[in-house]
């Protein structure tokens, strides 16, 4: 197989090794560059990201990282008897398994839209190759339906993805940047899964989050946590590219609300791979609280 072509269908396990989770996310274990070469296995797809899909209405609320978080904002250390989100204290994260758990089951309620992206450097036979992953879903309450896209980029070479869901089974469809497309039916996703778990966990778990400060937009209370060192290298290493090495310089800025769903989420971290440094970078955002509804797409 020549080195383009085999360049080319790399981009599956892209999503894993850029931290994005593994197709089935459910086990939540890395999957390594190479272990799918192109063809659908029948594994479901971690959609970790996402945006709104044409057709979609959002009745509750709209929500950006972006809005006012990073206003003025009460020390926590001095509002120790305000009630903190789930899992977290005045003195940051304690029970990271309970913030994630009341994070999904908000979100559940609600329905919610989501977006993220990560950037990374991957290690395929020996050659280092710059990745990208970006994507969304879009997801009514319980999942009961669901739309999710994600583009996977490694080098020049791109393949974008999308499911949807109406009850049943999922309806997925790959195309690649040369025009191929794969279609094909999957087990449903969970909400989990769809809320980001398998993109969230590692830095939940492994970050040394401190709490920073409270902030009021309007009627809501937001907590912003920061992290600027590890504090479970093993977690960490989780959510960074198959191979790589020695975690450093990690830096992270977690926004959650008094419920526990995770508004934002953004990393930067350095690592070894290949022999040399590389960066990590891992943008999430709750872009959309409510109830959505979401339009069958014409090739589903």
């Amino acid at each position: 197989m020549d080195r383009p072509v085999y360049v080319s269908l790399l981009v599956v396990a892209v999503v894993a090794a850029v931290g994005f989770g593994v197709l089935n996310a459910s086990t939540e274990t890395r999957m390594g560059a190479g272990m799918e070469r192109g063809e659908d296995t029948g594994t479901r797809e971690s959609p970790a990201a996402a945006g709104p899909t044409a057709g979609t209405t959002i009745g509750e609320e709209t929500t950006s990282s972006a809005a006012g978080i990073d206003g003025s904002g009460a020390d926590l250390s001095n509002e120790s008897a305000i009630p903190y989100p789930p899992g977290t204290t005045v003195e940051g994260i304690e029970r990271p398994s309970r913030l994630l758990a009341a994070h999904i089951d908000a979100l559940a309620e609600t329905g919610f839209v989501v977006r993220s992206g990560v950037n990374a450097t991957v290690l395929e036979s020996g050659i280092r190759i710059d990745a990208t992953a970006s994507g969304g879903a879009c997801v009514a309450p319980s999942a009961r339906t669901y739309y999710a896209h994600r583009t996977d980029t490694a080098g020049p070479l791109e393949r974008r993805t999308e499911g949807w869901y109406g009850g049943g089974v999922e309806h997925r469809r790959r195309v690649g940047k040369f025009g191929s497309v794969q279609e094909s039916t999957q087990q449903a996703r969970s909400v989990g899964e769809l809320a980001g778990r398998p993109l969230l966990a590692p830095h939940l778990h492994g970050g040394a989050f401190e709490a920073a400060r409270a902030n009021h937009i309007g009627a809501r209370r937001l907590f912003v946590f920061t992290a600027s060192g590890i504090d479970n290298e093993s977690a960490i290493e989780t959510g960074l590219p198959e191979a790589s090495t020695d975690a450093r310089s990690y830096d992270a800025r977690l926004v959650v609300d008094r419920a526990g769903r995770v508004r934002s989420l953004t990393v930067r971290a350095e690592y070894v791979i290949g022999g040399k440094r590389a960066t990590y970078q891992l943008d999430y955002d709750l872009a959309r609280l409510g109830n959505a509804s979401v339009e069958r797409p014409g090739w589903a």
